[in-house]
């Protein structure tokens, strides 16, 4: 992991302070990507989602202050929710789409016809910020390991078995488990310090 990342462990809190413009930029650095992944998500006009994101990232900048960090109650995610949510129900509305995204079912994020359920959306946002984070972590890790090393994990995450993959890349199974494991242990550990970067 770069010095960059090992240096933002307080990001959040440093974040909190109006007068820490560094942590703002880092913030939205870290965070622009994924908002703007849950917007296009819920099917915002494409022309739309830049202005959207910008909107929710205005929120947050606003709001962000009066965010009290606390592991027992609210997470930081569960706060984001809430002010996604509040940005793109206002932004249906606004469209006229209000009503058509709340009997809609065709996505992740239309559970049970409840396009814009407060429960639903952070349950899946916390699921896709599971998987942003894992995918943030892979590349941070990738130039650490063989272009192989690399294939054989994703080819994996892909669910295919350890014979397949042996036999599609010409290697052993046996190599096969070793470099899946050493990448597994270090995208582990990647993952742990983005946590601590990101959330703390």
């Amino acid at each position: 992991m770069t010095d960059k990342w090992k240096t933002q462990h307080t990001l959040l809190s440093r974040a909190r302070d109006p007068e820490d413009q560094k942590a703002w930029v880092d913030f939205v650095d870290y965070y622009q990507g994924f908002i703007k992944k849950v917007v296009i998500k819920m099917k915002v006009a494409q022309p739309e989602v830049d202005d959207l994101v910008q909107v929710i990232l205005v929120a947050i900048w606003k709001n962000l202050s009066d965010f009290t960090p606390d592991s027992s109650r609210a997470k930081f995610r569960t706060w984001l929710s809430k002010i996604i949510r509040s940005k793109a129900i206002n932004y249906f509305r606004d469209h006229s789409l209000y009503e058509l995204r709340l009997t809609q079912v065709s996505d992740e994020y239309n559970l049970n016809g409840a396009y814009l359920s407060e429960n639903n959306l952070e349950k899946t946002i916390e699921k896709d910020w599971r998987r942003y984070l894992t995918q943030q972590a892979l590349k941070n890790i990738q130039s650490n390991f063989s272009g192989l090393a690399i294939e054989v994990f994703k080819r994996s995450l892909r669910g295919l078995p350890t014979e397949k993959i042996a036999q599609d890349l010409g290697i052993a199974k046996s190599s096969v488990r070793t470099l899946k494991s050493r990448v597994q242990r270090e995208l582990i550990k990647e993952i742990s310090n983005l946590r601590n970067a990101w959330e703390s």
